[in-house]
């Protein structure tokens, strides 16, 4: 379920000048386009981040309980093929990215985007 204020995201790139919608290949195998959600309720957030030196963008989900702790959270990323043309779901770099960006069930959230950069 979306969070309360959420929009809807898409990735784009230029090819031949002009604008395309990206082709992603989920960990499943299947290759399509995706919409990414972005926004937040009290409990719940959506978000999208690209990381550029990477060529990678990955999304995040995350909620909290009643006391405001993490209960839970997920990221999915997404590295460019450029052989294939395409962003490739990225095992590693989502697990990655999860230890930095979720903390622990149970504990206060917090986003720690500078620490991506040493990803």
């Amino acid at each position: 379920m979306p969070a309360q204020n959420s929009d809807y995201v898409t990735v784009m790139r230029i090819e031949e000048g002009k604008a395309v919608v990206a082709l992603l290949k989920e960990a499943n195998g299947k290759v399509s386009t995706r919409i990414f959600l972005q926004g937040a309720s009290v409990r719940r957030g959506e978000s999208v981040h690209m990381l550029p030196d990477k060529k990678a963008v990955y999304s995040m989900s995350a909620s909290t309980d009643d006391y405001g702790r993490e209960d839970t959270c997920g990221v999915g990323a997404y590295q460019w093929d450029a052989q294939r043309r395409i962003f490739v779901w990225n095992k590693l770099l989502s697990k990655q990215i999860t230890k930095i960006e979720c903390p622990k069930k149970g504990t206060q959230t917090g986003a720690q985007n500078e620490a991506l950069r040493g990803c």
